[in-house]
């Protein structure tokens, strides 16, 4: 498992982005997720990447978690072969995992599966290569 970026929760993308910005990152690519009903923004700096996420309306990110936890880290990425393999390997090695999403083919990601697992160190997204 490669990590593939850190996702951090927001409630406004460009107020959080103007901030980055003073300390150096940088724009990559945006867009609006219509399945999860997020936009996204990724941002770089010194080779590490971070996925601003905006919910709207009611989206995978429940209500009660975006109020207590805006503007903070939400969850590490993955990049892995095999979703399926990875949380076989993550049981096998005593990764509690409390609860897991069901597998979707994310926009941000060319349509690539990705799958949130809840454990009991935070949010994990797994990212399935092309």
């Amino acid at each position: 498992m490669k990590i593939d970026h850190v996702g951090y929760l927001t409630l406004d993308i460009e107020k959080t982005f103007s901030v980055f910005k003073k300390l150096g990152w940088k724009k990559r690519k945006s867009c609006f997720d219509s399945l999860q009903k997020l936009s996204i923004q990724f941002i770089t700096k010194d080779n590490v990447v971070l996925e601003l996420i905006q919910p709207r309306a009611k989206s995978i990110i429940s209500e009660s978690y975006k109020n207590k936890y805006s503007d903070s880290m939400y969850h590490v990425a993955y990049l892995v072969d095999s979703i399926d393999d990875t949380i076989k390997s993550l049981k096998k090695k005593d990764v509690k995992i409390v609860k897991m999403c069901n597998k979707i083919k994310s926009k941000a990601f060319k349509g690539s599966n990705i799958i949130f697992l809840m454990t009991s160190i935070g949010v994990i997204e797994l990212v399935e290569s092309k």
